[in-house]
C-alpha cells in the first residue's frame, strides 16, 4: 500500500467519492504536495448508486458509505464536519464528514410531471443555511414553479424557495451554484447568464450576459472573497470549439481570461486560500452516450499555471460528476 500511495501521490485507483490530498505537477514534470483537500463524486454507472471512499495522507484508504444514488452536485461545510450532497430525484442529503449519519434533510418539491431534482448545492459561509438548485429536466412544457434556488438549514426546517428560474436548463453541461463569502450573495447561472441572487430577497441581476460574442455561459463560482467571481464560457464556432474560464469583479466588470482550451472544462471552484481554481477537465467531447474520461484540473490565478489534482485513472470503474474542496483547518 505505501508503494501505491507513493506512486500516485494519495491518489488510489478505485470508484467512488473519494477524501484525497491533491497533488501538483509542475512545469518541468516534478510534482509537490497543494494545498486543501477534495470531495470528488464518481458515477457508478448502472450501479446507479456511489461510493465514498477516504484518503488521506500517511493512512490507508477506507470506504465511509455506500450512497445509493447518482450526486450530482458537493458542498463541504464552512467547518468541514458536514457534506451536503444534490441526490437528483432523491433530494438532498447530508452526511458527516466520516461517512457516518446519511440522511436527507430535504425531499424534491412535489410536481405532477414528476421531473424536479436537486441539481447543486452550496453551504453558506455562516455555516448554518444551505442552498440549492432544483431543476425542472422536462424541457418540452412549461417551467415548473417549483424549479429554483431554495434554502435550508442544516439542522431542519422548512424549505424556502428563494427564487424561481431556470439555473439547470440553460445549456449548462454541468448545473454550478457557489455562495459569497459575505453570505449575502448566492451564483448561479441562469437563462440571463452568470447571476448573483440576494439570499434574502431573491433579488437578481447579471453578472456576465448568457450569449455574447465570446460565448455562452457555461458554469460559475462565487470567489472566496467577495470581490471575486470565475466562470466559463463555450464558443463554439464553424472551425473550433473553445472553454474559456474567465475571472471577474464581483460585480462582472473587469473580465480577463485565465484559461483557454478545446477540452470541456465545467464546474469552477476556487481554493480555500482563493489563489487556484479548480475544475472538471474533459478528454473529448461526449457522443453516443460515451463520455470521455474525466479529470480535476486547477489554475493558479496570478500566473495562469494549471495542474491536474485527479487524473483518468480514478474513473476506472465510474466517471468524476463532481467535486468540492474541504475548508483548510487551522
Amino acid at each position: 500500500m505505501g508503494r501505491l500511495l507513493s506512486r500516485f501521490s494519495t491518489l488510489i485507483l478505485l470508484s467512488g467519492i473519494l477524501l484525497l490530498t491533491p497533488t501538483r505537477a509542475s512545469a518541468d514534470g516534478g510534482s509537490a504536495p497543494a494545498t486543501g483537500s477534495l470531495v470528488v463524486a464518481v458515477d457508478m454507472g448502472a450501479a446507479r448508486s456511489t461510493q465514498l471512499l477516504a484518503i488521506h495522507v500517511g493512512q490507508p484508504p477506507h470506504v465511509l458509505v455506500t450512497v445509493p444514488a447518482p450526486i450530482k452536485g458537493l458542498a463541504a461545510s464552512p467547518r468541514g464536519r458536514y457534506v451536503a450532497l444534490a441526490a437528483g430525484a432523491r433530494g438532498l442529503w447530508l452526511l458527516n464528514v466520516d461517512g457516518t449519519g446519511l440522511r436527507r434533510i430535504a425531499s424534491v418539491p412535489r410536481s405532477g410531471s414528476g421531473t424536479l431534482e436537486v441539481a447543486a448545492v452550496a453551504w453558506s459561509p455562516d455555516r448554518y443555511t444551505i442552498a440549492y438548485i432544483v431543476d425542472d429536466g422536462n424541457v418540452s412544457r412549461p417551467m415548473d414553479r417549483s424549479a429554483g434556488i431554495w434554502t435550508i438549514r442544516y439542522d431542519g426546517g422548512m424549505p424556502r424557495q428563494v427564487a424561481h428560474g431556470d439555473f439547470g436548463r440553460a445549456g449548462t453541461p454541468a448545473t454550478s451554484l457557489s455562495w459569497s463569502s459575505e453570505g449575502r450573495t448566492i451564483v448561479a447561472v441562469g437563462r440571463a447568464g452568470v447571476t448573483a441572487i440576494d439570499a434574502a430577497t431573491g433579488r437578481a441581476r447579471v453578472l456576465a450576459a448568457q450569449d455574447t460574442s465570446d460565448g455562452s455561459v457555461q458554469a460559475a463560482a462565487a470567489a472566496s472573497t467577495a470581490t471575486t467571481v470565475c466562470y466559463v464560457r463555450l464558443l463554439a464556432g464553424s472551425q473550433a470549439i473553445a472553454y474559456t474560464l474567465y475571472v471577474a469583479d464581483a460585480d462582472g466588470g473587469h473580465a480577463r481570461r485565465l484559461l483557454q482550451i478545446s477540452n470541456t472544462i465545467t464546474s469552477p471552484a476556487w481554493a480555500p486560500d482563493g489563489r487556484s481554481i479548480a475544475y472538471l477537465w474533459q478528454h473529448g467531447p461526449t457522443e453516443g452516450g460515451y463520455r470521455s474520461p474525466v479529470e480535476i484540473h486547477a489554475v493558479d490565478v496570478a500566473s495562469g499555471r494549471t495542474r491536474v489534482l485527479l487524473g483518468p485513472r480514478a474513473s476506472n470503474q465510474g466517471a468524476i460528476q463532481s467535486f468540492a474542496w474541504l475548508p483548510v483547518k487551522s
